[in-house]
């Protein structure tokens, strides 16, 4: 069970209705439309900061006219206030970057413009944009700096922002301690002026931080203050946090009675706000309740529901705690087999998400050395630079004592020899020394073509190693996650026959052999493709191409999957008449056919239809497999054959997939001469086809 915390947003809705706002930005609509030099602007600047209270999108079009318009006018003040609502828009849509960015830029024209009370918020905002990325050492770094500059205004609101910031962050490091003195200081400065709204959050702040030291008795007390404030100031959204914060506080004391009115209300609200992870937070409360008062049926309906959500809206986190929830009831109601399967796709769920932890772990220290060894390259560079301008230094004053000294020599010449002797043998002189330059020019052209050469096979390299290293990262999650995961049921279900083959009955065994067989036919089809996209890369697979008759492979590839089919209660209908010959390899055309219809059964509802026809054009055969099944995304299409793709679709039935069947009729289609594409529309099905030579 979670406590929820809401971070102080860059502008508070201290009591004001939505309704009220929307009001109020209509108003300032007209007005911008009347008006026109500097009253616009300053119309402008509210109707923004009116569109950001209210969370509307709109506020990006008007604040890029508020910005044109201010550098028309020469007005800097206002371009500096204009992208930092920029900023606002990106930070509400949640693009982070984007928005750290724009804060920054205004943060620096605040600077410039003495502008320190502004200058304040933007260096808070940039301060919970790094809290919300956990790159806390830097948020904290930015609100200091921030609560450094609000102290000196005496602005007690600003303070009051940063010191609860602080606090934050502090709580998400563990520390406790110095987290509780920030927010007891934001707690009198609150009191003092009377705000309540900052007063609720740093109440719900305090409470968080002593239910994480187990102190669910003062923990309450503060979540009920806050509660009460955000009723009072008719917040419903804040009202949920706290309403939910309590409900898990009374949960962890072991009162469910109590916990009920209190996570009901939570859920209504958050259902209200359209808020996938606090209604998601909400259902995992409810059902325990629900568990713990045996009320089974409506625990697993609300576990569902949670289930439903997470997986629709990525919140993994979440979704590992209704799966944990699940399956302790179903181990209590004695359901071992459905808490095993649970437990499964726990375990799964939980490796997945280890996994992509340490992923972006990697990917983050790889970042982070190649920026170093690009750094230490840059220093490298430019210290070769630095010698090799004192080398032409040295060389040009060289070349000016020759000068001299040819000079001298010259004139010694004069008073000792006749001039035309003196004037031929330095001509000579000057021609050897041309050509010598002439010669060395060349080397040095022929060096630098050398180098550039060097760099164009260096960059290939790379480009080379990266595929390399993309196909390496797949084969190592096919084998890590999808390899893997059909062997929790082949070990599971084996272990449980071989312990209590007495104790199951027929229809118990003939069901676990089912499982064990299905497993182990997934485990076998994903090593197939496995080898085949192993041998198809290192060069091993060889194209045999022969006479072959491509409706007899066609009833076959059918023929074997049909009983998988029959399962789903789909029928296949082979539309591809014997006797149609090719010049093709008939092991890669029966494997493109095969993992084809495959994916349509896998991805069409029971009672649905697989459908396998082709068509001759002037000098190849188009085959088609087509499905009235879930269709697919316009987005996701063209990620389907890259093998760099992380995207990941369940079949109908939850069936999981690999995505390297697609990889491997893609290679196989593309070794016998033909090309492969895709036409589907969400909803509808697809129609996956193939093209090979007569």
């Amino acid at each position: 069970m979670r406590i929820l915390l809401f971070i102080i947003l860059s502008v508070f809705m201290t009591g004001l209705h939505i309704e009220t706002l929307a009001d109020s930005a209509d108003q300032l609509k007209k007005e911008v439309s009347l008006t026109s030099g500097k009253q616009k602007l300053k119309a402008l600047d509210k109707l923004n900061k009116e569109l950001i209270h209210i969370g509307s999108q709109e506020v990006y079009p008007y604040a890029l006219q508020q910005l044109s318009l201010a550098r028309s006018t020469g007005d800097s003040s206002q371009v500096a206030h204009a992208i930092f609502n920029i900023g606002e828009y990106y930070y509400n849509c949640n693009k982070y970057k984007q928005a750290r960015d724009f804060y920054l830029r205004a943060a620096d024209l605040f600077r410039n413009q003495n502008d320190r009370l502004r200058l304040a918020g933007a260096l808070n905002n940039v301060s919970l944009i790094y809290q919300a990325w956990g790159e806390y050492p830097s948020a904290l770094k930015y609100a200091q700096r921030s609560l450094s500059i609000s102290e000196n205004l005496h602005s007690w609101d600003d303070i009051a922002d940063a010191k609860n910031n602080i606090a934050s962050i502090l709580l998400n490091t563990n520390n406790f301690s110095e987290a509780l003195h920030y927010l007891r200081e934001a707690l009198q400065i609150c009191k003092d002026h009377h705000d309540l709204a900052r007063l609720g959050i740093t109440y719900n702040s305090i409470g968080a931080i002593y239910s994480m030291m187990n102190r669910t008795d003062i923990s309450l007390k503060y979540f009920t203050k806050a509660h009460d404030i955000y009723k009072k100031l008719g917040d419903d959204f804040r009202t949920a946090f706290t309403a939910n914060n309590i409900g898990t506080a009374y949960l962890r004391r072991n009162n469910p009675k109590f916990a009920l009115s209190y996570e009901k209300e939570a859920y209504m609200l958050f259902c209200k706000a359209d808020y996938p992870r606090g209604i998601s937070n909400a259902l995992v409360d409810l059902s325990d309740i629900n568990y713990r008062n045996k009320n089974y049926t409506e625990g697993d309906r609300l576990v569902r529901e949670g289930l439903r959500i997470t997986r629709n809206n990525e919140l993994k986190n979440i979704r590992l705690a209704c799966l944990d929830l699940y399956r302790k009831s179903l181990k209590d109601r004695g359901d071992i087999k459905q808490a095993y399967t649970v437990f499964a796709m726990y375990v799964a769920l939980k490796d997945s998400i280890f996994n992509e932890e340490k992923s972006n772990q990697l990917s983050e220290i790889q970042t982070k050395y190649q920026t170093t060894e690009k750094e230490k390259q840059i220093t490298g560079l430019l210290k070769e630079n630095k010698i090799h301008l004192l080398e032409v230094k040295q060389r040009n004053l060289q070349l000016g004592i020759l000068a001299l000294l040819s000079i001298f020599f010259i004139i010694l010449m004069v008073f000792f020899y006749y001039q035309y002797h003196v004037k031929q043998r330095l001509n000579k002189l000057l021609e050897e020394k041309n050509e010598r330059i002439v010669s060395q020019n060349e080397q040095m052209h022929l060096l630098n073509e050398e180098y550039k050469q060097l760099n164009a096979d260096l960059q290939v390299s790379e480009q080379k190693l990266m595929e390399s290293n993309s196909t390496k990262d797949k084969f190592f999650s096919i084998i890590a996650h999808d390899l893997k995961n059909p062997f929790h049921s082949i070990l599971g279900f084996s272990n449980m026959m071989e312990y209590r083959v007495d104790q199951l009955s027929k229809d118990e065994i003939k069901d676990y052999s089912h499982s064990i067989y299905s497993s182990s036919s997934r485990v076998y089809r994903l090593l197939d493709n496995l080898l085949n996209w192993a041998r198809s890369q290192s060069g091993k697979l060889l194209y045999q191409p022969i006479e072959t008759d491509l409706g007899i492979l066609t009833e076959t590839a059918v023929a074997v999957l049909d009983p998988v089919a029959r399962q789903k209660k789909i029928k296949i209908e082979n539309l591809v008449s014997n006797g149609i010959t090719a010049i093709s390899d008939a092991n890669m055309f029966e494997t493109v056919l095969r993992n084809l219809i495959n994916n349509a059964v896998k991805f069409t509802n029971p009672g649905g239809w697989v459908r396998v026809f082709f068509s001759e054009e002037k000098d190849r055969l188009v085959f088609c497999v087509q499905d009235n099944g879930v269709g697919i995304r316009k987005d996701i299409i063209p990620k389907l054959f890259d093998i760099t793709s992380k995207h990941k679709t369940y079949g109908t039935q939850d069936e999981e997939g690999s995505g390297l069947g697609l990889l491997v009729c893609s290679e196989f289609v593309n070794k016998m001469g033909g090309r492969m594409w895709v036409e589907s529309e969400e909803g509808q099905g697809s129609c996956f086809f193939f093209s090979i030579p007569k």
